[in-house]
């Protein structure tokens, strides 16, 4: 699905290929009309408004538009976490907000800790695909067989519910606006928030003049 912002009539203007989560609440999701929304289309909206360029913004799980955006055929992605090995990929705006993430667990649940969900071995750990949290636990040493990566936080939220001796890595307010949302009072996040992570627009590595 295609969402286009044409910002002028005329043929000869540059229409920007934008990637965007289709389920990152508040952020980047499909509202009720089924057309892209959130804070972060509101300010590409606003970029191709400010550099008179067209806008063409294609929602999809997060795992592809990583994917497109670091293989070129993207522009810009509506938003994105900084690492030093993304920016290998893709250059980054300056950041526009710090966003935290936390532990999520159902009520009762013993684990506590980021040191918990690393030592517990019996714990299996829901991440969204490709996300900076998916990087983190593989470099943490946390084996592949007690990670469980999901397309969106709705799925991980879902699994964290059904499932026993789990728990899910998500960020902080999104990952309470969803559970609230969706009907999941049970599910609670325990310890302080943990991985702030600068978050930013992200473009193309090849244009510069855009950046």
């Amino acid at each position: 699905m295609l969402f286009s912002l044409k910002s002028h009539a005329q043929d000869s203007i540059r229409t920007l290929k934008v990637g965007a989560d289709y389920a990152y609440y508040p952020y980047e999701f499909i509202n009720e009309v089924h057309q892209p929304d959130g804070f972060d289309i509101d300010i590409i909206k606003a970029i191709g408004k400010e550099i008179n360029m067209d806008i063409s913004i294609k929602p999809g799980n997060w795992f592809m538009v990583k994917k497109e955006i670091e293989q070129g055929k993207l522009d810009m992605v509506a938003g994105m976490y900084y690492l030093p090995d993304r920016a290998e990929k893709v250059n980054f705006s300056m950041p526009y907000i710090i966003i935290t993430h936390s532990i999520f667990v159902k009520e009762g649940d013993y684990w506590q800790s980021l040191k918990d969900v690393k030592d517990q071995k019996d714990l299996k750990v829901v991440v969204e695909n490709s996300s900076i949290l998916h990087k983190y636990l593989t470099t943490a040493g946390v084996s592949s067989s007690r990670i469980i990566p999901v397309e969106n936080q709705l799925d991980a939220l879902k699994i964290l519910s059904e499932t026993p001796n789990t728990c899910a890595l998500l960020p902080d307010l999104q990952g309470k606006y969803i559970a609230r949302k969706n009907g999941y009072p049970h599910i609670v996040t325990v310890g302080l928030p943990i991985l702030p992570r600068e978050y930013s627009v992200a473009i193309n590595k090849k244009d510069t003049a855009l950046l």
